[in-house]
């Protein structure tokens, strides 16, 4: 089986770290498969290949590509101000990916990422006689932040013709502008302070940084989006198969794109769910109650929430600890009781979960899935969710966890009182948690899910 697998980039080229993806073309091409990877989203003014090469195993073609924004998806969901760019390819990118399709000679596409592909090749290339299946970890299809989640802290729930991403994608600098800073930015970090360069390339950034502002004045018309959202939905249909990582997800998609008769719902899981072995953590046997929050640093991963919930339960007196991990946030709730304590690797996951009653996933956005869940669950500790959070369809409500109405300012509120409270809930949640899930699955096992799935594909397309 020969794959293709498209996306914006390699995290592994920058850190030590796995992602999903690559994780899974691994484990794909350890098992004699031939894989070869196309990342799509590194910045030029042009298409471009900068480089091939292969990495244990694994082919992979890195293109420069004209007309993205590097890491301003992928570090905040800022959307684009340029939404034509995302659904018109050049001709000079259109050849390349055309020339490396026919170089490989796939037996199957699989779509990991969409930053970085203009809609209407995506569209093109799945028209053509390979069959492609694309995995949606998030909405970016949909919404240029990939979060559908406006200012307004309320889920968006506009149709096409009712958009206003430009409201959502006015902080967003133009291209232009930020191709020109990108690169000031990698002269600059090169630089000693004391260098003759470093005070003029610092002006000089902070001059297009200045334009950006003036240029923020013309913002890209609501229609622009309108078009971005109808090339995407031909693209969606247009696909062999869609996987959604959670029902939730595949709900939403077709409820914004109509029928998508393509959708297929398939748990993801994350790499370090290696092993499920749900363990009694240590510190349950001792007071006070432990809270953790694993990467909610943002107000739609539900940041303002916690921060007035737990606020308000240090006013009415309860004890608890409530401890953050991941990037500390620029608004912190100054309290004995709270602990921010920054970023964590992996390898510290079996430590954090040994020390945690439960595990808070506040969400306000519809978030797709939710892979810290998975992560503690198959650690045995209890999840405080909430319901508008795909990992919700791992939680049965009092039994194995808390949900809550993330529409409801008091319902996390209520069912935190109710946890401090209510010693026999909480042992029965404890106990509870301790059963195997059969719906949690090891990587390994998804790979075997994943790897019937495009065997299937292929398959089905030989016969036609």
């Amino acid at each position: 089986m020969k794959i293709l697998f498209i996306t914006g980039g390699l995290t592994t080229l920058r850190r030590k770290s796995n992602s999903y993806q690559e994780t899974l073309m691994e484990k794909i091409a350890s098992r004699g498969h031939q894989v070869t990877v196309l990342c799509m989203a590194e910045v030029s003014l042009r298409p471009w290949i900068h480089w091939k090469k292969s990495v244990e195993k694994i082919e992979i073609y890195h293109l420069y590509n004209g007309g993205v924004y590097p890491g301003v998806y992928p570090q905040g969901g800022v959307g684009t101000r340029s939404p034509l760019l995302e659904v018109k390819p050049s001709h000079k990118l259109r050849k390349i990916v055309f020339q490396i399709i026919q170089e490989v000679s796939p037996d199957l596409i699989s779509f990991q990422s969409l930053f970085g592909l203009p809609l209407e090749l995506l569209q093109e290339i799945a028209e053509g006689k390979i069959p492609t299946q694309l995995t949606a970890l998030d909405y970016f299809s949909l919404c240029p932040t990939a979060h559908l989640f406006p200012s307004d802290q309320k889920p968006c729930r506009l149709t096409t013709a009712e958009l206003t991403c430009n409201d959502c994608c006015q902080n967003t600098v133009h291209y232009s502008t930020f191709w020109i800073t990108y690169h000031l930015d990698q002269w600059v970090a090169s630089l000693q302070k004391n260098s003759l360069l470093y005070s003029p390339l610092c002006r000089l950034r902070n001059l297009f940084l200045r334009f950006n502002r003036f240029w923020n004045r013309h913002q890209a018309p609501s229609p622009s989006y309108s078009l971005r959202r109808k090339a995407a939905i031909r693209a969606l249909r247009s696909l062999t198969l869609i996987h959604c990582i959670s029902q939730l997800q595949a709900d939403l998609f077709q409820q914004l794109a109509g029928a998508l008769p393509s959708l297929q719902v398939l748990h993801a899981h994350p790499a370090s769910t290696e092993k499920i072995e749900p363990q009694k953590a240590l510190y349950r046997s001792s007071s006070p109650l432990k809270f953790i929050a694993l990467n909610v640093h943002a107000p739609y991963k539900g940041l303002n929430l916690l921060h007035s919930t737990f606020d308000q339960l240090q006013k009415e007196g309860f004890q608890f600890e409530l401890h953050f991990y991941g990037s500390i946030p620029d608004h912190i709730l100054h309290s004995p009781l709270v602990h921010y304590h920054g970023r964590y690797q992996e390898t510290d996951l079996d430590q954090i979960a040994s020390e945690a009653d439960f595990c808070l996933i506040p969400s306000l956005w519809d978030e797709t899935l939710g892979f810290v869940g998975l992560e503690m669950l198959s650690r045995g500790v209890p999840l405080i969710v909430s319901q508008c959070a795909g990992i919700s369809e791992f939680v049965k409500d009092r039994e194995t966890g808390m949900l809550f109405n993330s529409a409801d300012s008091e319902s996390l509120l209520n069912i935190l009182r109710e946890i401090l409270q209510n010693k026999p809930l909480r042992e029965r949640i404890f106990q509870n948690i301790l059963i195997k899930d059969p719906k949690l699955k090891t990587f390994d096992q998804h790979t075997d899910e994943m790897e019937k799935l495009f065997m299937h594909l292929i398959e089905k397309r030989e016969r036609l």
